[in-house]
């Protein structure tokens, strides 16, 4: 996906992401900072991205920032560039005993732009219900 107009022209109903190119690329590509092109995600699906890349998606699209889900990071955010903010990571399920993090995030972003976080920490569950 070069330009944002490839939303214009695709089918809005995805019944099965896995082995749909561009699609199964948005939902699974992940930011590296050791890289700075492309490069076979170890998890199996789509490409690990380095900044030259998210830097050119942005120009050609005129925006300032990518902001993403669907990875869990610590903390329930994080910019894995820093301290280039080009791209944001927002995990918004916060689980307990997550050996990854388990607290979740909220992006806010104000009339001006200005952009704040705020954390979700995750609920304890009962293991059983009395009654």
């Amino acid at each position: 996906i070069e330009k944002l107009d490839f939303f214009d022209s695709m089918e809005r109903t995805i019944s099965n992401i896995a082995g749909s190119g561009p699609i199964e690329d948005l939902v699974w590509s992940d930011p590296d900072s050791s890289i700075d092109d492309w490069k076979d995600n170890p998890r199996g699906n789509s490409y690990l991205f380095g900044p030259s890349q998210i830097h050119k998606f942005l120009d050609d699209n005129d925006l300032e920032v990518l902001v993403r889900a669907h990875q869990n990071v610590p903390g329930g955010f994080e910019f894995p560039f820093e301290p280039d903010r080009c791209v944001v990571t927002i995990y918004s399920i916060p689980t307990p005993g997550d050996p990854v993090g388990s607290d979740g995030a909220v992006l806010q972003i104000d009339k001006e732009f200005s952009c704040s976080f705020s954390t979700i920490k995750p609920l304890e569950r009962r293991s059983s219900l009395t009654l």
